[in-house]
């Protein structure tokens, strides 16, 4: 079963700093959880068909995955697709705002094989991370680099 989920938030910086933050790979195992490393597989900036590996640590299970672009338009929007060990669909879009960014993150999954639960209670996983992703986020844009 699929699920989908959708967070925002307001991060007070701009759409480009936040952009070139969320957008690289190297940083994703600062802000999204369960991520313990990610590296670019593919050479040169991210564009559609980019490939990304993540090697995750989520509900006491350790693995590796990769992710690939679908969609990118710098500095407001990245799609990313993974087909194992269960698909998920993720879509990162930014809007600029006086002053600051919103953010949404929005994630299509079918899981409940790999996760074995039900689809609403992996929906409300999936919503508490992405909110604390988000917060993690605007923490680390908010913070003074080198601090």
């Amino acid at each position: 079963m699929e699920v989908e989920v959708v967070a925002e938030s307001v991060i007070h910086a701009p759409r480009v700093e936040v952009a070139a933050y969320m957008f690289d790979p190297t940083n994703d195992a600062a802000w999204i959880a369960g991520v313990v490393e990610a590296r670019l597989l593919t050479p040169g900036p991210l564009r559609p068909r980019s490939k990304v590996e993540r090697a995750v640590r989520l509900l006491g299970r350790r693995f590796r995955y990769v992710a690939e672009v679908m969609a990118h338009e710098p500095a407001r929007s990245l799609e990313m697709f993974t087909a194992e060990p269960y698909t998920m669909l993720v879509r990162y879009q930014l809007e600029s705002l006086h002053p600051g960014t919103r953010v949404w993150v929005r994630v299509s999954a079918n899981g409940s094989t790999f996760f074995q639960m039900a689809p609403p209670l992996l929906s409300a996983i999936l919503r508490h991370n992405i909110q604390r992703d988000l917060k993690r986020l605007r923490r680390n844009l908010m913070t003074p680099r080198g601090a």
